[in-house]
């Protein structure tokens, strides 16, 4: 239900840019284990899905890792 409010609400635009400083940001920190590849820029259908799908990604990722 929260990705649907996410992609309803805001823009591809906007949900690419949260996405990006949400990468900019874990890279700034040490979190001591290797990310999967995310790309930055998601093209053809559903970019702002699968992009709110790669963060939802990282969150359970550092969640998991308790950071």
């Amino acid at each position: 239900m929260l990705k649907t409010c996410l992609i309803d609400f805001y823009s591809c635009d906007e949900l690419l840019a949260a996405k990006q400083q949400l990468l900019q940001d874990i890279n700034k920190v040490n979190v001591g284990f290797v990310l999967p590849h995310i790309p930055l820029q998601r093209q053809g259908d559903n970019r702002a899905a699968r992009s709110v799908d790669d963060m939802f990604t990282l969150m359970t990722l550092l969640d998991e890792n308790k950071l």
